[in-house]
């Protein structure tokens, strides 16, 4: 019982949200309130943790995409580029398993990493092809193609 409902309390800690940010990112997935002391601090009121997906920005024909009005953003919809990261986050941090491209409105995508995270940094690529599977050598052992 006791396990149940401690499932149950953690289900109700992370739920899905969509989330705007004022650099025009936005997050879809799984969220967690914020301790009230951070919040008093500056901090946001919910913090990325589980599946999730966020989508930033980069650039339309140069001009950064929020001074972008509406109809020239679609009428330049082929030049817009944007960072999309999906996979699991731990405390507003990308950690475990996730895949950071680059996508553009003309539907061309470049994979950035592919693997795992640990603390918002990349550690091990799906790709890497080396002979020590150890994560406590001082190669991260990644290989971004």
């Amino acid at each position: 019982m006791a396990r149940q409902l401690e499932q149950h309390e953690a289900e109700l800690a992370t739920q899905e949200h969509i989330y705007n940010y004022p650099d025009g990112s936005v997050y879809m997935g799984h969220m967690r309130k914020n301790d009230p002391e951070s919040i008093k601090n500056g901090g946001l009121s919910h913090l990325r943790h589980g599946r999730g997906v966020l989508r930033t920005p980069a650039i339309v024909c140069g001009i950064p995409l929020k001074n972008y009005t509406s109809d020239e953003a679609v009428e330049n919809a082929q030049f817009v580029k944007w960072y999309e990261y999906a996979g699991t986050w731990e405390d507003d941090k990308m950690n475990g398993y996730g895949v950071n491209v680059q996508k553009s409105g003309n539907g061309s995508e470049i994979v950035i990493f592919d693997g795992t995270w640990k603390q918002g940094q990349p550690m091990r690529s799906i790709h890497y092809k080396g002979d020590n599977d150890n994560d406590d050598n001082d190669d991260n052992g990644c290989e971004m193609e």
